[in-house]
């Protein structure tokens, strides 16, 4: 891929969801949005369920939460499948999104176990540049006293940006993405 300056890249606002909240868990859901760099205009969506390989590992606590059940995970598929997929949309792009620390180490690791190739070499697709709205909105909100606890939902909330399932990956992505917007003044 030809190399573009930082300005030149597009986003991928991405959220994933797990099996459990330990570090060893599964990555069940990615879901997210190709947003171009100039315009901010979302140019594709995607969600993929992932099929679990050990799902006596999953807390059940966890599954609720991000509304997994049998029948909505019937077409799940294997997590290399996904990341193969994926690699193509991926590839060159700025990852953003909210509390990225952990959705960015799952999701690295993934990768890496998935032994997916570029330029010989074991890596993830993204551009190293990542962007965290959590960050952001600390910064523009930090001395704001109606915010208390800095999380998606209150965020949203505040600004009126309806996140219709909460914990649903592709849903997350686009809070995050209109989150985004509204911070920086765009929308």
């Amino acid at each position: 891929m030809e190399d573009l300056v930082f300005r030149g890249r597009d986003f991928i606002f991405l959220d994933l969801e797990f099996s459990s909240l330990r570090p060893d868990a599964e990555i069940i859901e990615i879901g997210g949005l190709l947003v171009n760099h100039k315009n901010f205009k979302i140019e594709e969506e995607f969600d993929y369920k992932i099929k679990m390989l050990h799902p006596e590992k999953a807390d059940p606590q966890s599954l609720n939460l991000v509304g997994y059940n049998e029948d909505l995970w019937k077409d799940a598929i294997l997590i290399d499948e996904a990341l193969n997929e994926l690699y193509k949309i991926f590839e060159g792009k700025i990852m953003v999104g909210f509390n990225l620390a952990m959705d960015f180490a799952r999701l690295e690791k993934a990768f890496y176990e998935a032994k997916i190739l570029s330029n010989n070499k074991i890596a993830d697709p993204f551009y190293k540049r990542k962007i965290d709205v959590l960050s952001i909105a600390y910064f523009v909100l930090k001395d704001n006293p109606e915010i208390k606890y800095f999380s998606l939902r209150e965020l949203c909330n505040y600004f009126k940006i309806p996140i219709p399932k909460e914990h649903c990956a592709l849903e997350d992505a686009r809070a995050t993405y209109f989150l985004f917007l509204k911070l920086l003044g765009y929308n």
